[in-house]
């Protein structure tokens, strides 16, 4: 599944990751930002916690990548 795809079934997930890239953080504060704020935004809308066909680890480990490129981290 690509990013492309995972978007179209969930626009939200583009939204998270147009802020993601906007984030200005040192990296010394990445990891609380990662697990404060994204992770948890993210595994509302992809993941096993997600009864769509979004609910796959290949669905999650790619929102997480782009993601976290989005991020720099």
């Amino acid at each position: 599944m690509t990013w492309e795809q995972i978007v179209s079934i969930e626009p939200r997930l583009g939204t998270l990751a147009e802020r993601a890239s906007r984030e200005n953080v040192s990296a010394n504060n990445m990891d609380m930002l990662w697990s404060d704020k994204y992770k948890p935004a993210l595994t509302e809308l992809v993941g096993f916690n997600v009864n769509t066909e979004l609910g796959t680890s290949e669905a999650y480990e790619v929102a997480v990548k782009n993601i976290c490129d989005c991020l720099g981290y």
